[in-house]
């Protein structure tokens, strides 16, 4: 979205800030990128509460079990073990300890702080293009930056 205002801002800025029907395809193409980043916030906060309710449920059970106690048992049937006696079944048995379930958890809350991070980058950078573009549309020459504001209109001189 960033560089998609940029493009925007600088194709402004070349026609000396005069407005045309391209502007208008260029403003819905960033409010198209804008929703398509809304909704992945919203998957974003729906993962979040997701993680919060996993925790609120699991967090005793993290914290109380020992390493070597055993806290489940899986058994399933190997269909792909074939014997002459088909009367016979082999069925597998997992034993998850309670080590097991401390590093999945661990896991997935680094997983959990991860997204966090690199969704708190993104709506940084994206307010901050959004902040660009609206400013920049006030501004004569077509061009804003955060530290000096509107900055002057490009040179006749000036080739792109």
């Amino acid at each position: 979205m960033n560089l998609q205002i940029t493009l925007y801002n600088a194709s402004r800025a070349a026609r000396k800030g005069q407005w045309t029907n391209q502007d208008w395809v260029e403003i819905l193409s960033v409010l198209g990128l804008l929703m398509t980043t809304l909704s992945e916030l919203v998957d974003a906060m729906i993962l979040g509460k997701s993680f919060l309710l996993l925790r609120e449920a699991v967090i005793n059970k993290v914290n109380d079990i020992g390493d070597d106690e055993i806290y489940a048992l899986s058994a399933h049937v190997d269909d792909n073990i074939t014997s002459p006696n088909t009367q016979f079944v082999e069925v597998l048995r997992e034993t998850y300890k309670g080590s097991d379930l401390k590093e999945w958890y661990r896991a997935t809350k680094r997983s959990f702080i991860k997204m966090l991070i690199l969704v708190s980058v993104s709506v940084f950078m994206i307010v901050y293009a959004v902040c660009k573009f609206g400013f920049s549309i006030w501004c004569p020459s077509g061009l804003w930056q955060f530290q000096d504001g509107c900055l002057d209109p490009m040179p006749d001189s000036y080739n792109c």
